[in-house]
């Protein structure tokens, strides 16, 4: 096989050869409406194609259409994912040429439907800061964090993602802050689903200046 795996945000490819059974871990995960696509051939021309979701017990039928030319045939096919559970799963791919031969090829990919788990530790929900203060969270996921972004009274940055390590901080400095607002952490995993958490941030300036007494 000529095997392309696709969703709505990365693609992949693979290769390996048709009547041989091998297996390619896929470098992502599906979320629901996954779309594969890909090539079949054989030398003898291929008459029939079809894919299992249950290890084989049953399988379903794939529309193929063999080009004498190549001996080949183009397949496309959706999932819906969320009949499936979260995490590993094989994709086994049947085909059967003109002469009666079949060939197996195994898929492993990763079903992710679960959205990143994102918390904001401080400030606590209605507190009032001064203008200096630093907002602390986590964020993490179980396939993987791809992209993690924070954004307050209009200023947005990125965190860095250091795998093993799900905290981060972000810190404001007087000079930065000038006006309450509400601070938003954005996390997007490896396929795609996303979770906001917002913190209404009340700022109080003059907590920030010195007291004096007589």
């Amino acid at each position: 096989y000529a095997l392309r795996i696709h969703n709505n945000h990365n693609r992949y490819y693979l290769q390996g050869e048709t009547k041989y059974i091998s297996r390619a871990a896929c470098p992502g995960a599906f979320i629901p409406e996954a779309e594969l696509e890909g090539i079949v051939s054989d030398g003898n021309g291929i008459k029939s194609m079809a894919y299992s979701l249950d290890a084989g017990k049953e399988f379903f039928d794939v529309k193929v259409a063999n080009d004498k030319k190549t001996n080949s045939s183009e397949f496309k096919f959706s999932i819906d994912t969320k009949k499936l559970t979260d995490g590993p799963a094989v994709i086994w791919f049947k085909a059967t040429d003109l002469q009666g031969s079949v060939g197996y090829y195994s898929f492993l990919c990763f079903i992710d439907n679960t959205n990143p788990e994102v918390n904001i530790v401080s400030p606590v929900d209605k507190a009032i800061e001064n203008g200096v203060f630093t907002v602390v969270g986590s964020a993490k996921d179980a396939i993987g964090i791809k992209s993690l972004s924070w954004e307050f009274n209009g200023q947005t940055g990125d965190f860095e993602i250091v795998p093993g390590n799900n905290y981060w901080a972000k810190e404001f400095t007087s000079k930065e802050v000038l006006k309450s607002g509400k601070f938003i952490i954005t996390a997007v995993d490896t396929a795609g689903n996303i979770t906001k958490q917002e913190r209404a941030i009340t700022i109080n300036s003059e907590l920030d200046k010195p007291s004096v007494k007589i």
